[in-house]
């Protein structure tokens, strides 16, 4: 290890699921985007400007609360999408049975 590095284990300071959710999300995203160094094909960020990650790290009991919570919320978009989609489809399939009938003259 290079001198003045420090190593702590994942579980010390961040609960696995809340960190995935927490660099996953728009801010961590945007942080990247300015602290990056691109070559082809493939992005870097160094040791020292990981360290400018502006990571919250409540304790680790609020961290399994908030992950939690983000599961059910993910859980609920995706059943939520679902029915937009079957709605969706649904919408098309009488817009179409319409206008058969009208061109028909069924209406």
């Amino acid at each position: 290890m290079k001198k003045g590095w420090t190593t702590k284990r994942l579980g010390e300071l961040a609960e696995a699921d809340y960190l995935n959710y927490f660099l996953n999300s728009r801010i961590a995203f945007d942080h990247g985007k300015t602290v990056v160094i691109s070559s082809v094909n493939q992005a870097n960020i160094n040791g020292a400007k990981l360290k400018t990650y502006p990571i919250p790290t409540p304790p680790l009991s609020d961290q399994k609360r908030i992950a939690t919570q983000l599961d059910a919320l993910a859980t609920e978009t995706q059943r939520l999408t679902g029915i937009y989609e079957q709605k969706q489809g649904a919408l098309a399939a009488l817009k179409k049975s319409l206008l058969h009938q009208a061109f028909t003259g069924n209406l």
